[in-house]
């Protein structure tokens, strides 16, 4: 079992390898054209990069997963990390708390990592973000499939294996969003640090791709299940996931795409367009919000480096840019008029009296 970690080795140095192919391939279509690297290009190679250390991490956390498994289990899983289901039932409850301790292993190597800081240079940030990003991962195959052995161990006398997975699942996400709501409440505290708050936010995403895993594979047995009973089972496969396409991509384009571009997470809610500020401004939760975050901000300005503080400050920069861009609408509303704008964000300390841009 020990010699499956040579998988993982072979493995990072096939993708290392892969990754400066593609870094020189870019960066020479980059100046291809006028020799310089224009600001387009740049975010390019960002969103790139960073697609790239996510298949990085994804990689090579499975691969020492299933490494790990063998190595406590005694059972090799085949490529999509399936044990035979007449072995699934066979551990021992001391294969599962050893599995789910490495996942906590994980976690502290994860702590460690982003207790140091983020580095400077462009290559270490890469490895700092593969490196947190497969600690993440690895922490979710390992808790993830502790919680396989345990359920299967439990339900062996159960013969629907579909039910057995909806149940693991279920089990997984309920301690998840327990967990998830205990480190949200860690995370917000005033007296925890910056660099514990972000370690704190990167074990949530470890969390949160636990249930993404858990029930990627449940739709994956149920897909086995279904297709075995029906007569076209590659058509059915096409039209399910053309289903789930038609579900997910406009939740996530109308949805899901503005509040991160906005960075409407933050605070709980868009900036709209200015056909909806009438309304928006209005309404008297939008009072509220403002005098809830200047009661905060007097509150954190003693730490700088708090969560509130940083939000504030976010929200600062933000409304800046709105109050330029809504400058054409600050004469055109009743309810906002000259001056709406810049008496609303400064009176809540939000911006500064000499805010370029709207009234």
């Amino acid at each position: 079992p020990a010699m499956s970690f040579a998988a993982v080795c072979a493995a990072m140095v096939g993708l290392l390898v892969l990754l400066r192919i593609t870094d020189y391939i870019r960066r020479y279509v980059a100046k291809w054209d006028d020799g310089e690297v224009d600001e387009f290009e740049q975010l390019w190679d960002q969103e790139t990069e960073e697609a790239e250390n996510d298949i990085v991490s994804l990689t090579v956390s499975f691969l020492v997963t299933q490494a790990i498994r063998f190595l406590i289990g005694g059972v090799l899983p085949n490529p999509e990390g399936e044990e035979p289901r007449d072995l699934a039932d066979t551990h021992r409850n001391f294969d599962v708390v050893l599995l789910f301790l490495c996942g906590v292993g994980f976690v502290v190597v994860l702590l460690a990592v982003c207790m140091r800081g983020e580095p400077k240079t462009e290559l270490a940030r890469r490895v700092y973000d593969t490196t947190v990003g497969a600690c993440s991962m690895a922490f979710a195959w390992c808790t993830y499939f502790a919680f396989r052995w345990f359920v299967s161990h439990a339900m062996a006398d159960w013969n629907d294996y579909m039910l057995v997975s909806v149940a693991l699942t279920m089990s997984v996400s309920f301690s998840s969003f327990a967990g998830i709501y205990v480190l949200d409440k860690l995370a917000d505290a005033e007296w925890t640090q910056a660099r514990t708050d972000a370690a704190i936010r990167q074990i949530i995403g470890g969390v949160g791709i636990l249930v993404g895993f858990s029930w990627e594979q449940t739709f994956d047995s149920a897909m086995v299940c279904i297709c075995a009973i029906v007569r076209f089972p590659m058509l059915t496969r096409i039209l399910l996931a053309a289903f789930g396409l038609g579900v997910i991509v406009p939740a996530w384009r109308w949805w899901i795409l503005p509040m991160v571009f906005q960075e409407g997470w933050r605070f709980g809610f868009l900036f709209p367009d200015h056909k909806v500020w009438t309304t928006v401004l209005s309404d008297p939760k939008f009072g509220h919000v403002i005098q809830q975050l200047h009661h905060q901000k007097q509150l954190s300005s003693e730490r700088p480096d708090s969560p509130s503080a940083r939000d504030l400050t976010h929200l600062s920069r933000i409304s800046s840019r709105k109050l330029a861009i809504l400058g054409e609408f600050r004469m055109a509303s009743p309810v906002a008029g000259p001056g709406f704008f810049q008496r609303m964000f400064s009176g809540a300390g939000l911006v500064s009296p000499s805010t370029s841009g709207a009234g």
